[in-house]
């Protein structure tokens, strides 16, 4: 059971998504400032404009913004890698984050596209009460509380002294992925792309990259864990079936891959409904798919 630091919480969460109406109710009665509301919206390159701009315009009061694309590590030519320990505490705590507080990710795509890559950041670096909202934001859902919504200009809050404690073995380096293509032992890896990158049937869509995927991993696109017509994930039982389907053994630990690290970690949100832990191939396609690497690759659909 997941224990709140304050008695103000009618509701306890036993799972790591909060909907709409607990989250109004504990912003109504909560007195104490230890709920802490994380903008996490993130879009694929080219797809949409400055998230910023999307932020300043609408968003649940008190909110501080989380880019994945900022908090990461500009040391590797790669997309939003997780950063150090060091980098982390110091922007968590110019966010002004404290390691005390519950934190809500909230996203405005209704897949969890990156709440659940900011989620399963925290969870990286140690933090204990972090959830995320169901559905994501939605103005409409607040027509009744309007004193929760804000826009316009942020103001930073102060800065806190944020120490992070890493939760090892939730990020897998390409040395570990590797060593597991030639061993079989030690995980399985689900590639969360869709079937048609995976099989190497269209290109990738960032430029450079091969076709195909790491011999040995099982193809789970993230969207089958997801009921997209509710914006909500597949019930638990649902969730078993598509994974125990596609061939995995939900006893034997898991990694997912997907194209940037990014969609397979709502992959490894939706396990954690049935209380599976899952790892995060963090460079993923976007390493692992470098010609330059010259690494084993698979395209058939055998």
């Amino acid at each position: 059971m997941i224990r709140f630091p304050y008695r103000c919480y009618s509701t306890r969460p036993s799972s790591p998504l909060v909907n709409v109406d607990w989250l109004k109710k504990s912003l109504i009665t909560t007195k104490k400032p230890n709920l802490k509301l994380v903008y996490s919206s993130w879009f694929l390159p080219n797809t949409h404009g400055p998230v910023i701009d999307d932020f300043l315009k609408s968003r649940l009061k008190g909110s501080v913004y989380f880019n994945p694309d900022e908090i990461s590590d500009k040391n590797i030519n790669l997309p939003h890698m997780v950063p150090s320990v060091e980098q982390f505490d110091r922007q968590i705590s110019e966010l002004g984050i404290l390691n005390s507080d519950t934190i809500i990710c909230y996203d405005t795509t209704g897949i969890y596209f990156a709440s659940a890559r900011v989620w399963w950041t925290f969870k990286h670096f140690g933090h204990k009460n972090v959830f995320v909202l169901e559905r994501g934001f939605n103005e409409e859902d607040f027509k009744d509380t309007p004193q929760f919504i804000q826009s316009g200009i942020f103001t930073p809050p102060p800065k806190t002294n944020y120490r992070s404690e890493l939760n090892k073995g939730l990020k897998v380096e390409l040395s570990q992925i590797l060593k597991n293509i030639e061993k079989k032992e030690e995980f399985q890896l689900v590639d969360v792309r869709p079937a048609d990158r995976f099989y190497g049937r269209v290109p990738e869509p960032r430029p450079g990259l091969l076709k195909g995927h790491i011999p040995g991993s099982i193809n789970i696109p993230y969207g089958e864990v997801l009921n997209r017509a509710e914006k909500k994930f597949q019930s638990p039982d649902k969730i078993k079936s598509i994974c125990e389907s596609a061939g995995l053994d939900l006893s034997k630990p898991i990694v997912a891959s997907c194209g940037s690290g990014i969609s397979a970690c709502v992959f490894a949100l939706g396990l954690s409904l049935i209380d599976k832990r899952c790892a995060i191939y963090d460079g993923s396609f976007a390493e692992y798919g470098q010609s330059s690497l010259k690494l084993p690759l698979k395209t058939d659909d055998l």
